[in-house]
This record gives structure tokens, C-alpha cells and sequence, in this order.
């Protein structure tokens, strides 16, 4: 959890805990409350659902609203908003950011306009001069990977993306390049999906899921057996061992290093004479990068714990 002081210490959301220790020393994390969280969640959702029943959740915190059936009951999207902002501060005692728009896709940047406890209306009278103004990373589904990909060819805000032509995002990004261009114009029609909403089926495989003793069954003709999967992380990379211990439980300490070795909680399958699969954390990323799992002998087995 960070306050709206952190900004300017140079503190951002996802940033490990070693990395704000060291930009900020006298620094205090406090421990989140998940439970908690999730039921402020459902309470806001219980709001929302007295407004209107197409409720499209995106995470445990956020959801899109489609409230133009209500509007001849409750009056148009600002005063729905209004009215669901002040009755989430009395019955909740918390604040919420609300976007209003005639799409889904600007009414997500619309909630992060302003915070906290703001709503910000982007209409088709403002939309250039509000939305196209904001960096192109605002934008549902530009990642940091297309982030940098647009930042290469000048395509820094919505604005510059909206005027880009297609056909040469369609050649640098593929089929997301034109999905990523409609979004910044606005094109989305896209309805509010409901919760526990399924999508048509769009093609059909033509696979079998067989039983457990079945499937141990079919790997052993394969020549498939079950192999551990053993990693190596540097204890004093706190980051690194705070994502590892998320999909590894810790097993051993090496001895010739300053290191921990963890087990992946789930064996998998191989076909060579590999009795162990080992491999290490590239620690020069701090663990943003996936794990990196070698097929080499661990050597003689380090004492357990």
C-alpha cells in the first residue's frame, strides 16, 4: 500500500520491497488485509447491483457498470455516479474513482483520471482534447512490452497511436496492433459482460482427458517419469525469494553459497535420464523475469533441512 506522498519519492505500484527500502529507508510496509479487501469488494459490488444487473468485474477492485437501462429510474450516468460515490463514503466509509464514458475501453482510463474520490466524465466532446493527451500506457492492453515497441517509432500518448496508421501498427504489433488503434479512437463496442458470463465457443479440440492412474499409465509407455525441479536464490535477494516461495517451497541450504534451494511444490514429466532438473533466478532482474530452469545434474545433495 502506498499514499499519494510516496509519488514523490519515487515509489510506484509493483515496486519490490528491497527496491523501496533502498530508495527510502525509514520506509514502514504494513502487511495487506486480503480478507478484508475482498469484502469491501463484495459490499461495492452489492451497490452496484442496485443500479443495474450487467456488472463486468475487472480484478477485486474494479468493475465496468452498464447503467443505461436505469437511466429512466435513475436519472443519467454522472448522477448514478454521484449517487453510488456518496453512498459508498457513508454505508462503506471509503472513497472510489469513477470513469463515465460511452465505451468501456475510455471509461477505465476515466476512473484513473483523478484520484481519489473524483469522476471524470470522457464524452465525444472531449475525448481528444482530455484522453489523446495521456500517455499511450494509460491505454487497456498496452503492456510495457508495446509500450516500448509504439515508444520506438515516437508514438507516445493516445493521441499519437490514434493517428498512427494501421497497416504499419498491423506490421509492428500483428492483430493487436489494430485492436490497440480502435482502442484509441474510441471504436469499441464491446457490451458488459456479467459475471459468470461464457463466451460462445469458438472452435473445438478434438483431445480426451483420461483419469489420473491412466494418464500415469500413458506417460510410462512414453517413456515419461516424474523429475523434481530444483532452483537455486541468493538468500539476501529478498525481492527474488518473496517470488520464489509464491511457486517453490524452500528445501535446502547450499553450503558453498549464500543460497537457498527450493522445490517446486509439483514434480514434472521428462523423458531423458535427467534425475533432477536444476536451475537458477537471473537475480540481475530482481525476479521480474521467469524463472529459468536448467536440465543439468544439482550435484551431490545438499543437507536438508
Amino acid at each position: 500500500m502506498r499514499s499519494v506522498r510516496d509519488v514523490d519519492r519515487f515509489f510506484r505500484t509493483y515496486i519490490p520491497l528491497l527496491i523501496s527500502r533502498q530508495a527510502c529507508p525509514d520506509v514502514i510496509f504494513v502487511p495487506p488485509r486480503m480478507d478484508l479487501y475482498l469484502k469491501f469488494s463484495s459490499m461495492l459490488r452489492e451497490i452496484y447491483g442496485e443500479y443495474t444487473d450487467k456488472i463486468e468485474p475487472y480484478g477485486c477492485d474494479e468493475a465496468w457498470l452498464d447503467v443505461s437501462d436505469s437511466s429512466s429510474l435513475k436519472g443519467d450516468g454522472r448522477k448514478i455516479a454521484n449517487e453510488i460515490s456518496g453512498r459508498v463514503k457513508k454505508e462503506l466509509g471509503i472513497t472510489i474513482s469513477e470513469g463515465i464514458s460511452w465505451n468501456k475501453i475510455y471509461a477505465k482510463p476515466g476512473s484513473d483520471y483523478k484520484k481519489p474520490d473524483a469522476i471524470t466524465e470522457f464524452n465525444r466532446e472531449n475525448y481528444k482534447s482530455l484522453i489523446w493527451k495521456l500517455p499511450v500506457s494509460d491505454l487497456l492492453y498496452v503492456g510495457r512490452s508495446t509500450n516500448r515497441t509504439l515508444s520506438k517509432y515516437g508514438i507516445h500518448t493516445i493521441g499519437d497511436l490514434a493517428c498512427t496508421d494501421s497497416d504499419f501498427l498491423m506490421k509492428q504489433l500483428g492483430k493487436m496492433g489494430l485492436v490497440i488503434h480502435s482502442f484509441a479512437n474510441g471504436w469499441d463496442e464491446s457490451p458488459v459482460a456479467p459475471e459468470n458470463y461464457s463466451a460462445l465457443t469458438k472452435s473445438i479440440g478434438n483431445s480426451t482427458t483420461i483419469s489420473g492412474h491412466r494418464r500415469k499409465y500413458a506417460a510410462k509407455q512414453l517413456g515419461y517419469r516424474k523429475v523434481p525441479v530444483i532452483i537455486r536464490v541468493l538468500k539476501d535477494d529478498e525481492a527474488v525469494v518473496a517470488m520464489v516461495e509464491s511457486n517453490f517451497q524452500r528445501e535446502y541450504i547450499l553450503p558453498s553459497e549464500k543460497a537457498f534451494a527450493y522445490k517446486m511444490k509439483y514434480d514434472v514429466l521428462r523423458r531423458d535420464n535427467k534425475k533432477t532438473i536444476c536451475g537458477q533466478v537471473d537475480h540481475n532482474h530482481k525476479g521480474k523475469r521467469t524463472v529459468q530452469v536448467l536440465a543439468e545434474e544439482f550435484g551431490e545433495c545438499p543437507k536438508q533441512i
